[in-house]
């Protein structure tokens, strides 16, 4: 048990970063639903070689999807093909207990550690393929996953590991994940992933925990010089104000300052515009302090 220190509490500056763009948030429980096909996976396993490159985070993927064929096929459509990753831990089919289970979790808590330890990172990413494969009870039951999260997800957060969830639509499309509305019970921010050709969007359509995450998010998956690659559709607007803050912008900048800068330059910008622009450059600034 960990009793507040309301002191300490009002001194304390919490600063939000985020692992990758602007929706993986440190630190924090993401679900990833999709129907079947639209390429969570892919996707998360593209998320997964970006968040490794940083010597500070080890990446823990638990795959109970694909097998190794399959791995080294998507590996090599992005151009990894014979990249040694020494911080992505990627186990296929991993042979734990079912983690609504204290058993499981305390596995899963001892590879973890083991693993931190071997690496000598600083920062546990947990992306777990998919949170149906790793549980045994049954899914339309609240149950499974109240004690998935007092087994499982109580354990993680008191690690502070960032956790990404992937888990199946269910037959209401825009509706969330499949089974038990009690799945979404423990989670920060609940993705969405849709796709319409070679475009992908994210949207947590308002089920987020913390204010100030982007409600949508869009990439195209494109092919560069014959690797595929995701890549970040951005609001214009908000990146040219983010270009004109960068050399001004620092972790105590206010909104109303930053507001006064852009109209110094005669650029007028709307508030929600600057409000975003500010919280992707203190991120920016935080991940690079980490």
């Amino acid at each position: 048990m960990s009793l507040v220190d309301w002191p300490k509490l009002w001194q304390e500056e919490f600063t939000r970063s985020y692992l990758f763009e602007s929706c993986i948030v440190k630190g924090r429980t993401h679900s990833l639903v999709a129907r079947q096909k639209v390429g969570k996976s892919l996707f998360a396993l593209w998320i997964a070689t970006q968040v490794s490159a940083d010597p500070d985070k080890l990446v823990i993927y638990m795959d109970n999807e694909m097998g190794l064929s399959d791995l080294k096929e998507r590996l090599t459509s992005f151009g990894l093909e014979g990249r040694v990753f020494d911080n992505l831990k990627y186990y296929i089919w991993p042979d734990l207990q079912p983690l609504e289970e204290s058993e499981g979790a305390s596995q899963l808590e001892a590879l973890i550690r083991e693993n931190l330890l071997e690496s000598g990172c600083k920062h546990p990413v947990v992306i777990i393929d998919t949170v149906s494969r790793v549980t045994t009870g049954e899914e339309n039951s609240a149950d499974t996953f109240r004690r998935l999260y007092q087994n499982t997800g109580l354990m993680l957060k008191r690690l502070g590991a960032t956790v990404i969830r992937l888990d199946h639509q269910g037959k209401r499309a825009g509706k969330g994940a499949r089974g038990s509305s009690g799945k979404g019970d423990d989670v920060d921010v609940a993705w969405q992933l849709s796709k319409k050709g070679t475009t992908f969007e994210l949207d947590h359509k308002g089920v987020c925990r913390m204010s100030g995450v982007e409600q949508r998010h869009v990439f195209d998956l494109i092919n560069l010089e014959g690797c595929l690659v995701y890549r970040s559709v951005g609001d214009p607007v908000v990146e040219s104000t983010m270009a004109e803050l960068r050399t001004f912008v620092g972790p105590d900048t206010t909104i109303d300052q930053a507001q006064e800068y852009l109209r110094s330059l005669s650029r007028g910008r709307k508030r929600a515009t600057v409000v975003k622009a500010v919280q992707l450059l203190k991120s920016e600034i935080a991940s690079a302090l980490d």
